[in-house]
């Protein structure tokens, strides 16, 4: 009986061991190994995690996507020291634009329109290649001829290409024409003329400031015939704007001219003969001046009121043309006077094809400019 029961036990042991060897061969996972045999299965399967790529993650903020253009090579701006091509146009092409606030960035002609006095007036800009546009620049104010013809302002408008070699601005004021007129300035005192030229270039200077980075000490005026005797009478009743003016063939004809502070003056003048002055006619004045004596008083007159100390001295004597100057003037003003031996209205080395030449003794444009910089 002993016996058979033993027999039975150790039959129960036996079933009892099969049951999880029976369990294992199913679908149970494998019980992790133990000791040696576990470390060795948890670096087997860190090796194996990290020889799989990694999966791709999301752009963030902190780390931006490279943009296509920034693959492209970088453009460098062009410098002003470029020649730039400036457009074929004239004073007197191009529609005039009314913005006169906009800054100007780029060289080239601009023409402009703005109202004053209930009048439409214009004018042109003239910014040359090269200029810096961040510093401070001269300006010149160009006052064309109304009473002599496209010859006598061949040089005038050759100042543009004077302020291309020197890097100043030009501005073209045009005087106002009513229907049968002339078109010549305003530039008497004594009345009779309703033209506020004063005021409409004074109101042309303010909107180049705003245009442009213009230096203040550095504003001068020049003009052709009764243009340059509008800017006698600018630097009578603008004294504090303009720092020095130049006139070819026009006398000043102020009778009130009384500045607050001293204004340099370089005068051309022809040898003995007469220019007709529209200014002067238009406003019951006379007709002509007086050739070389006219523009010995003008120079006489502008040294009294500068205050220079002496009486004028030749500082150019040469075939054709000799220049005189007054100094020890106050606030180191000076009035100096050139006479050229050209005949009829014209500008002192100004060429123009086709037309009878002017004196070439000097340049009235270089001579200008190079007055106006030594200021």
């Amino acid at each position: 009986m002993r016996k058979h029961h033993l027999v039975a036990t150790v039959a129960l042991a036996v079933l009892a061991l099969a049951a999880p060897v029976a369990h294992a061969a199913g679908d149970a996972p494998p019980r992790p190994a133990a000791g040696k045999t576990a470390k060795k299965a948890v670096k087997k399967s860190v090796r194996k995690a990290a020889r799989k790529p990694a999966a791709r993650q999301p752009r963030t903020a902190s780390r931006p996507a490279r943009s296509k253009l920034a693959a492209q090579p970088v453009r460098k701006p062009v410098t002003a020291a470029r020649s730039v091509q400036l457009p074929s146009q004239t004073i007197s092409a191009a529609q005039p634009r009314t913005d006169v606030r906009t800054r100007l960035t780029r060289p080239g002609d601009y023409r402009f329109a703005l109202q004053h006095d209930g009048r439409t007036r214009t004018y042109r800009v003239h910014v040359p290649p090269g200029l810096d546009f961040h510093e401070p620049a001269p300006l010149l104010v160009a006052l064309h001829g109304g009473s002599v013809g496209e010859q006598a302002n061949a040089g005038l408008y050759g100042l543009a290409r004077e302020s291309d070699r020197q890097r100043f601005v030009t501005v073209f004021p045009d005087a106002y024409r009513a229907a049968g007129s002339r078109g010549g300035w305003n530039a008497a005192d004594a009345g009779g003329a309703s033209t506020d030229d004063v005021g409409f270039i004074e109101k042309v200077v303010d909107n180049v400031f705003r245009q442009l980075s213009i230096s203040r000490l550095e504003i001068y005026a020049a003009g052709m015939a009764d243009g340059g005797s509008m800017a006698y009478r600018l630097a009578c009743e603008r004294p504090h704007l303009f720092r020095a003016v130049a006139s070819v063939g026009g006398v000043d004809p102020t009778t009130q001219c009384a500045p607050e502070k001293p204004v340099s003056v370089l005068h051309f003048a022809k040898n003995d003969a007469p220019t007709v002055l529209a200014s002067l006619a238009g406003a019951g004045g006379g007709t002509a001046d007086r050739g070389t004596q006219a523009a010995v008083e003008t120079a006489a007159k502008w040294a009294k009121l500068n205050g220079c100390m002496e009486a004028p001295q030749r500082i150019l004597d040469m075939s054709g043309a000799y220049c005189e100057a007054y100094s020890y003037c106050r606030q180191q003003t000076e009035v100096r006077l050139c006479v050229t031996d050209d005949a009829g209205p014209a500008w002192p080395g100004a060429l123009k094809p086709g037309a009878r030449p002017a004196s070439h003794a000097i340049s009235a444009t270089s001579t200008m400019w190079g007055f106006f910089s030594s200021r």
